[in-house]
């Protein structure tokens, strides 16, 4: 980018104007120009032609790839006026006459999600008064930001879209110089020498744009809208069109054919099973902490027996296997319940360790500040009161420190 910056820099300096082929003829793949200059930096070379066929990022739309005499072109940019071509390879000199190759493959695909997205934008605007906001044509999907648009009318849109490429309307291209019309059609006034260009899908909208289109709608196939998210004040709509509709159906069948393997079932009734799995998994899952927590209460008498004397209190100190934060905290309670007791719990469950630590009544150590104390010791927070306090979210590999420093501070004091 900073490359790009320094050329485009020297190039205002010459205020030489590109002819720029592709607003006549988009469907123009391989043209002929004369090199005004060339600027190496690095591996790359910044190359100003008198005229080119290359489109330049602009208005949403991605730049053209291709070849340029002996040369990949990477990127095209425009500034002020005049087309950059950042290629890669081969560099020519000023005063060469060159070849440019347009990577037709590409330029048709963005064509054809420049259409669908005028397409979009303006049924939605005939239908709903939606205002297009914003444009983006990346390199799988589309996105276009309509304002006052609910997302729940897209598939109505995407029908009437599709209607207007079943009706194969004509897109046709106008350049003018015609400052009324100009004034008209877009509210500004044309500078000296100034022109705008119009692409036209017949009878639904005509609108200023300088990006490449198809000749007609019927060219974008299907345009299928994916989905919507709201952004800002804006629904933005992802969409994509012609090949790309066929791949993304492509790929949706492969996952829909697996998820019938899978699951044994018909592709219609996955979506039937998946959620009487989610059902099942759910009654599981409750069954699963019913058990847990009927061992647990099981589990406690024992611990409270084998629990280590020291200091005139009986002090159960041991990592628990598998339990969440409410397990670990209700077995603690359970703990306390016993005179001259205090529990010093951890566990590790889905990757992430817990604390609690908790004191009974009669019990003059205060278990927040045993807790703040071993958690200075492993770089992590925590909190509760002097009967009961916990850490959560711990790196599983510092539990078992932690108890055993937690161990040392109720049993010596070290902590004070």
């Amino acid at each position: 980018m900073k490359n790009r910056q320094a050329r485009t820099r020297r190039v205002r300096t010459r205020r030489v104007r590109t002819r720029r082929i592709f607003r006549e003829d988009a469907d123009l793949s391989e043209f002929t120009a004369i090199v005004l200059e060339a600027r190496e930096s690095g591996e790359d070379c910044g190359v100003i032609l008198d005229a080119s066929a290359f489109y330049a990022e602009s208005g949403g739309q991605p730049p053209d790839r291709g070849i340029l005499g002996d040369a990949d072109v990477v990127d095209v940019q425009e500034d002020d006026g005049v087309i950059v071509h950042t290629i890669r390879g081969k560099a020519p000199t000023a005063g060469d006459e060159v070849v440019g190759r347009v990577d037709m493959e590409t330029r048709r695909d963005h064509s054809c999600q420049h259409t669908a997205q005028h397409a979009i934008s303006a049924v939605a605007r005939e239908k709903w008064g939606a205002k297009t906001v914003g444009f983006h044509l990346g390199r799988e999907t589309s996105t276009v930001d309509l304002e006052n648009f609910d997302a729940d009318a897209v598939k109505e849109l995407e029908d009437g879209v599709n209607r207007i490429v079943r009706e194969d309307r004509p897109v046709t291209v106008e350049i003018t110089q015609e400052k009324e019309n100009v004034k008209f059609r877009t509210g500004r006034v044309l500078g000296p020498d100034e022109e705008v260009r119009f692409v036209e899908i017949h009878g639904l909208v005509r609108s200023a744009c300088g990006g490449t289109h198809l000749k007609s709608t019927a060219q974008a196939g299907l345009v299928k809208l994916l989905k919507t998210d709201k952004v800002r004040n804006s629904t933005r709509v992802e969409f994509v069109a012609g090949l790309r509709s066929l791949k993304k159906f492509q790929q949706l069948q492969d996952a829909c054919g697996l998820m019938s393997t899978l699951t044994s079932a018909g592709v219609e009734d996955v979506p039937a099973w998946i959620k009487a799995a989610q059902k099942q998994l759910k009654e599981l899952k409750k069954e699963n902490e019913k058990l847990a927590h009927a061992a647990l209460l099981n589990k406690i008498p024992v611990l409270v027996e084998k629990a280590e004397e020291v200091a005139g209190l009986k002090l159960v100190c041991t990592k628990l296997e598998d339990l969440d934060m409410r397990f670990l905290r209700e077995g603690a309670k359970e703990i306390r319940k016993n005179a001259g007791t205090v529990a010093l719990l951890g566990s590790v469950h889905n990757g992430r360790g817990s604390l609690v630590f908790a004191a009974s009544d009669d019990v003059d150590v205060d278990m927040a500040h045993v807790l703040k104390k071993v958690l200075e010791s492993i770089g992590a927070k925590g909190g509760g009161n002097s009967t009961m306090a916990q850490s959560g979210g711990l790196d599983p590999l510092a539990v078992e420190e932690a108890l055993s420093r937690a161990r040392d501070i109720v049993t010596t004091g070290t902590g004070d």
